[in-house]
């Protein structure tokens, strides 16, 4: 909801200018020329972020002013920011900022905004001290000021002129208290060079609903809230508190189905405990009936080797009977007549 005062490139050190000393426009020009060509750095969160004190003087990343004046405009603020990013998380060619300053030319001058959140396509997803849209390939594509008793004049008035300048495709403004704009959700796009109001939409359950073209997003109105609806997903957009809610849930499910994995996890080791436990006794029993087997077969031995003892015998006797006289046989002695 803040704008800054215009600044001319390279003279922000000159007392005139700070005070509003004027300089013609080709003056202005030379200077914006001839100042040296600065690398866009894609700072890295694993390394310390190269902030350049020379850089932070010729192009403030603060205007010196607070984020939101009240609480229903930092919440509205800060809810639509996280919906959004959370949106385009995965487009890397997308970025979402939140009461960043950016820097445009103007007629060769130097001049910076604060829109409430913006939405770059293309500029690449980094960090950033500010947005200076010559380096990023030109201005936000869609802008959202919530509105304020300080400064909802300056939005309806002042800023969509600068924003049809910059060449903003989309400008919306959002009353959260819902007595600053009438309608509290207004929405336009860029045609010609000025914005036109997007028409509304018909949505049951909901107060006041309009598309974005550039964003292929619904916006709702229900209640003292603004509601993202994805048109893909046929799904509201989550907020912070439905997001905290859901990584709860997530939690919770995590916790059972981690829970759960342990207790399958201890059943399998107690039923590969009873396997190991049954297979040991299947393997003594196995012993114990192979032990039993070979007893068995060992005793069959014994018994076949005492049938053949019996029988050598008999056949022993046999032929000692053969070679004996009948006497002998009767068990008379050899030259005594038997009776």
């Amino acid at each position: 909801m803040k704008d800054q005062p215009e600044l001319l490139l390279g003279c922000l050190h000159s007392p005139s200018v700070a005070a509003g000393g004027g300089m013609n426009n080709k003056s202005a020009s030379q200077r914006i020329s001839a100042a040296p060509a600065r690398e866009v750095r894609r700072r890295s969160s694993s390394g310390p972020v190269q902030w350049d004190p020379a850089e932070e003087r010729l192009f403030p990343s603060s205007d010196g002013r607070p984020m939101a004046d009240n609480t229903w405009q930092a919440r509205a603020m800060v809810q639509t920011h996280h919906c959004l990013e959370q949106h385009f998380r995965h487009r890397q060619d997308v970025a979402v900022c939140i009461d960043l300053l950016v820097y445009y030319l103007d007629g060769g001058m130097t001049r910076s905004v604060a829109p409430d959140v913006f939405v770059a396509i293309g500029c690449g997803k980094r960090h950033r001290m500010t947005y200076k849209a010559w380096e990023e390939g030109g201005p936000p594509d869609f802008v959202l000021e919530v509105a304020s008793p300080n400064a909802v004049h300056k939005d309806l008035a002042d800023k969509s002129t600068i924003y049809a300048r910059m060449g903003v495709r989309e400008y919306w403004m959002f009353d959260p208290m819902g007595s600053l704009l009438d309608p509290r959700l207004q929405g336009f796009e860029l045609v010609e060079g000025s914005y036109r109001e997007l028409e509304e939409l018909d949505r049951r359950g909901v107060d006041l609903a309009r598309y974005s073209p550039v964003l292929e997003l619904e916006f709702h109105l229900r209640g003292d809230g603004l509601r993202i609806w994805d048109l893909r997903t046929a799904e509201y957009l989550r907020t912070l508190r439905n997001a905290a809610r859901a990584e709860m849930a997530a939690k919770r499910v995590s916790h059972e189905e981690a829970r759960r994995r342990r207790a399958a996890e201890r059943e399998l080791r107690h039923e590969a405990d009873r396997r190991r436990a049954a297979a040991r006794v299947s393997h003594e029993e196995g012993r114990r009936r192979r032990a039993a087997e070979r007893e068995l077969r060992h005793e069959a031995d014994r018994r076949r080797a005492a049938e053949r003892e019996r029988l050598e015998l008999e056949r022993m006797v046999r032929e000692l009977r053969s070679k004996l006289t009948p006497e002998q046989d009767e068990g008379c002695p050899p030259g005594s007549a038997c009776p």
